[in-house]
């Protein structure tokens, strides 16, 4: 990602950038609550791809 796409960001999609970096790099200092966050966003992400297929078809 450069630098002008993280400038568009909100700063909630900043924190999410931040928690995913800070798992990546120490998976075992992760505390359940980012790992459960990452979780939901993930599965977020997912019906909202699901929801813009099926209404492109």
């Amino acid at each position: 990602m450069s630098m002008k796409d993280e400038e568009n960001l909100t700063d909630f999609e900043l924190a999410l950038m931040f928690v995913k970096q800070h798992v990546d790099n120490n998976p075992y200092a992760a505390t359940k609550e980012q790992i459960d966050l990452l979780n939901l966003n993930a599965k977020i992400h997912e019906e909202v791809q699901k929801k813009s297929k099926k209404s492109q078809v």
